[in-house]
């Protein structure tokens, strides 16, 4: 979930990408542009209304990623600001 963290959304990007297939970003409009900046092969990145309520974001994030999830999919997910 991305609100405009860009100085940590590299590194957290980069925490994941040795333990995941892909990388979804999912951020509002007015972030978009720098969202795109850090697009890498498999790399989603949605456009979701930002209502001020990060648990309401995080799950229609997660409803978006089952649409297309195949069986025993694991969702790992955190913030843009956080990293392993």
């Amino acid at each position: 979930l991305y609100n405009g963290e860009e100085k940590h959304l590299q590194k957290s990007i980069k925490s994941i990408r040795t333990i995941s297939d892909a990388v979804c970003i999912f951020t509002s409009e007015k972030n978009m542009i720098s969202a795109m900046n850090f697009a890498e092969i498999n790399t989603f990145i949605c456009q979701l209304d930002w209502n001020h309520d990060f648990s309401d974001l995080r799950n229609r994030a997660i409803d978006i990623i089952c649409e297309d999830a195949k069986e025993k999919d694991w969702i790992l997910s955190i913030d843009a600001d956080e990293y392993i």
